[in-house]
């Protein structure tokens, strides 16, 4: 949703290659090189079956390959299918490559190999096929933030990331939110904005100094502001969403709930007493396990370790709400009594992404959304707060799924302000952008290469992503307008 581009995976040095034939002294290892005059080529013209692997050294996670012919811009195969494997012997298909030009990309939906093949499908007669560079990336906050300070440095680094945020988020869009009339916003913040890779807290200025703007701002517009810790040290599950793809260690990992707990620590010690803050958001879609399904044992340490977190919050502030996630839903929670806890909000979040195309299928789910939401809060004596939710392309549910809200008393907030694709586009994955997702959409500018943009390229093109650069979404702006200043209902608890 945001640009903050893709990044090599690391410990490139240790990648090896191999291919189904070479053409002298032009060896596979060359892609890994970083040199255009050298380059790894078949010396035979193509035919179907050739292939070039990768050894990644391990298992590591990623979604896209790009592959780059460099000066010898038209050996590129017309047609190719990418595979990966776990140890070289099974394979299964990531995606197609092909076209004529030099550079040749393949994104897909986060996933976890050791190897990469390339297998050429077509026929053709009249090019041999040569690579200069072969690079294994992956996008999430978390390898943004590494390869930025592997390149530049920390300072530099982080440096580049202030002005990033400077321009995503301005005093214009806070004017923008109040004037919709929304009267509350949700702060995604990963751990690496508060803490160093060493797990020492940053500098007051440097740790909260942005958020510390967006909370005067906010104030000055009569917005309250949840504070959504987004990405947790280790990874609270293993999606990109929360800041890293491909690892969960946060829930048996004692050094991970540590650092974790002397974030929240500090955090309720600054804002103690803070009225602008509506909220502390304690770990956004907390999941133990890689995916599958949660068991008993494993929704028992969710809670013990969002417990540890809950209290050491409320030891150095004993007043503000804590939200607690429910995720993936309603049966992989425990109500506030198992843990003794008061003051709590139950955040749930709202998403269906077979029925995206689909209006009956999503009609039905948001009737279930809310008989469950109703449901919960009546049964656990709770109040009860979307946090994200997402409708595919149906204005007309939207509108039924917020008047519902606000009918029944339950607060809500939208995921999310902006994104980079437009309505049309789909992800890697499938999911089409749609119009549900965003006030702003449909920036064209590119997103900034972690490993080849020099750092002032990496400022300008950032530099294109404030929301004057997107087009307005008029379809969801009219529906928030309709929704967000609504009339206290008798029914709020």
């Amino acid at each position: 949703m945001s640009p903050t581009g893709d990044a090599m995976i690391p410990g490139h040095s240790a990648f090896s290659a191999k291919a189904f034939a070479h053409h002298w002294g032009d060896m596979p290892d060359a892609v890994f090189d970083g040199r255009q005059a050298t380059r790894w080529t078949s010396g035979q013209p193509q035919t179907p079956g050739q292939w070039f692997e990768i050894d990644l050294g391990r298992s590591v996670t990623f979604n896209q390959v790009i592959i780059d012919a460099g000066e010898s811009r038209g050996d590129v195969p017309a047609g190719a299918v990418t595979r990966l494997s776990h140890d070289g012997q099974s394979w299964w298909d990531a995606g197609w490559l092909g076209g004529d030009g030099p550079v040749q990309v393949l994104r897909f939906p986060h996933q976890t190999a050791r190897f990469v093949q390339v297998v050429v499908t077509d026929p053709r007669p009249d090019r041999w096929w040569s690579i200069a560079h072969l690079r294994v990336t992956v996008s999430d906050e978390f390898h943004t933030r590494s390869r930025l300070v592997e390149r530049f440095g920390e300072p530099e680094a982080l440096r580049l990331l202030g002005a990033y945020q400077d321009a995503w988020i301005t005093e214009d869009d806070l004017d923008v939110l109040a004037e919709v009339g929304f009267n509350c916003l949700r702060l995604p913040i990963d751990w690496q904005v508060i803490m160093g890779l060493d797990g020492q807290l940053r500098p007051e200025g440097q740790a909260f100094g942005w958020i510390d703007w967006l909370l005067a701002e906010a104030e000055a517009r009569g917005l309250y502001v949840i504070l959504d810790l987004h990405g947790l040290p280790g990874g609270a599950n293993p999606w990109h969403s929360s800041g890293r793809a491909g690892v969960n260690a946060f829930w048996r990992d004692s050094d991970c709930q540590d650092r974790a707990e002397t974030i929240w620590r500090a955090i309720a010690r600054r804002y103690r007493g803070r009225s602008v803050v509506a909220a502390y958001d304690l770990i956004n879609e907390p999941l133990v396990t890689m995916g599958e399904p949660e068991q008993d044992l494993d929704v028992a340490l969710k809670f013990d370790v969002t417990d540890r977190l809950l209290r050491a919050a409320r030891e150095e502030d004993p007043d503000h709400i804590i939200m607690i996630a429910v995720f993936p839903d309603w049966e992989h929670c425990l109500p506030p009594w198992e843990r003794g806890w008061t003051n709590v909000v139950y955040q749930t979040h709202h998403y269906s992404f077979p029925s995206q195309e689909h209006h009956d299928g999503m009609k039905e789910f948001v009737q279930h959304e809310l008989t469950r939401l109703q449901d919960y809060r009546a049964r656990w004596g709770i109040p009860v707060y979307a946090g994200e939710f997402w409708l595919g392309p149906f204005a007309d549910l939207y509108d039924q799924w917020l008047s519902e809200l606000n009918r029944l008393g339950i607060s809500w907030t939208s995921w999310t302000y902006k994104v980079k694709n437009g309505p049309a586009s789909r992800g890697p994955d499938g999911i089409l952008n749609g119009i549900g997702w965003s006030l702003f959409y449909d920036n064209p500018n590119p997103a900034p290469d972690l490993d080849l943009d020099d750092a002032a390229t990496i400022a300008s093109k950032w530099s294109r992503f404030g929301t004057n650069s997107f087009r307005a979404n008029p379809v969801m702006q009219a529906i928030y307008r309709r929704h967000a200043s609504p009339p206290r209902s008798k029914e709020s608890p």
